[in-house]
């Protein structure tokens, strides 16, 4: 396999069902683009994805999370390292 077949493989099997279920749950909304622009660049329309303001919502506590375990993971490796 190719490396682009390989991560063309990945967005089917893994990036898109988590898309299109975010979808469904209104955090992300998508639409085709335009035909003729996907045309003048020699290419198939693509589909373009954005966050909705729950999507934008739910981001920002994936982000407090993430800070939060990386706190909570850097002061366990400190107290390892000084103790």
């Amino acid at each position: 396999l190719s490396s682009s077949s390989a991560a063309s493989d990945v967005y089917k099997r893994q990036v898109y069902p988590v898309l299109r279920r975010l979808e469904r749950e209104k955090a992300v909304e998508s639409e085709w683009e335009d035909s003729a622009e996907a045309s003048a660049a020699g290419r198939p329309r693509r589909r373009i994805y954005g966050l909705t303001e729950s999507g934008q919502r739910l981001a920002e506590r994936a982000r407090q999370r993430l800070a939060a375990t990386q706190r909570v993971l850097a002061d366990d490796a400190l107290g390892h390292v000084g103790g």
